[in-house]
């Protein structure tokens, strides 16, 4: 088990490059730049590892489905790899990607954060905060919102969503955000 958190806007690699220089970890990906995703689930997404000083695993996903870029951190080097890398960028976990969804009004914003909690829900799935996120989402009338929180709510796998998710599998005004609830449905545990 590790430790998530997302880059609130868009990171370049080679702004990464350089702090992980400074910070002295090695890259351990061959060719020194990302590359893609070996799983089926991973068709849109680019990955690179590095190693700390003291050993430990920091991968960077690059997720271009869901949108959202993300640092994994092995649990024994997170609490000193997190604060370095809080000093440097503006990243999130995904209780302050809920509360910031909860502050703030703007529907692009709403839409940021849910996809920022789609990429790295699978560290605190049952968070009430969180799940109520998501529903909320799931009936705004915006239509990008709910896009990201149906994505949101796949990526869950959360059966407490299946009830909201049918409706819109059979009733979004948008075709396509039908045929995505339908996916998300499939990704849910029963």
């Amino acid at each position: 088990m590790g430790r998530r958190i997302a880059f609130h806007d868009v990171v370049y690699f080679d702004q990464l490059t350089e702090f992980a220089n400074r910070e002295g970890w090695r890259g351990e990906t061959p060719g020194g730049q990302p590359v893609a995703g070996a799983a089926p689930e991973e068709v849109e997404s680019w990955r690179f590892r590095w190693r700390t000083p003291d050993g430990a695993h920091v991968d960077f996903i690059d997720d271009e489905a869901i949108e959202c870029q993300f640092l994994y951190i092995e649990e024994r080097a997170a609490d000193s790899v997190e604060p370095a890398v809080r000093e440097s960028f503006d990243v999130l976990d995904v209780m302050e990607a809920a509360q910031g969804y909860l502050a703030d009004p703007d529907r692009e914003q709403r839409e940021r954060f849910l996809r920022i909690i789609a990429g790295i829900l699978p560290d605190h799935e049952d968070d009430e905060t969180v799940t109520g996120v998501i529903m909320d989402g799931l009936h705004d009338t915006a239509p990008m919102v709910r896009l990201a929180a149906i994505i949101a709510a796949g990526e869950s796998h959360l059966p407490l969503f299946r009830e909201r998710l049918e409706t819109l599998a059979a009733h979004d005004p948008d075709p396509n955000f039908r045929r995505l609830a339908k996916n998300s449905l499939d990704q849910l545990t029963s």
